[in-house]
């Protein structure tokens, strides 16, 4: 299960760092950096949230990463 759960998390993280690239360069390098950027600051916003709420850390990173994707999303549509 866990295995599963890093797995969604992988792609969640891709999938974010593609909304947020832009320009030519969009399935390349700036994916992977933009994606490694969403990641750390799922888990250090998550890990943050999860300590002074009293919380799962692992689902809170979750929502954490998902919040980052939805976001990344809405920029996506606005800047279009």
């Amino acid at each position: 299960m866990r295995i599963v759960g890093i797995l969604l998390i992988a792609a969640l993280m891709v999938a974010a760092g593609r909304r947020g690239a832009t320009g030519r360069v969009e399935r390349g390098a700036s994916t992977i950096g933009i994606s490694i950027g969403f990641g750390w600051a799922a888990v250090l916003v998550g890990l943050t949230v999860s300590y002074y709420g009293n919380l799962p850390p692992g689902g809170t990173i979750v929502l954490t990463g998902t919040g980052f994707f939805l976001l990344a999303s809405v920029a996506s549509v606005v800047r279009r």
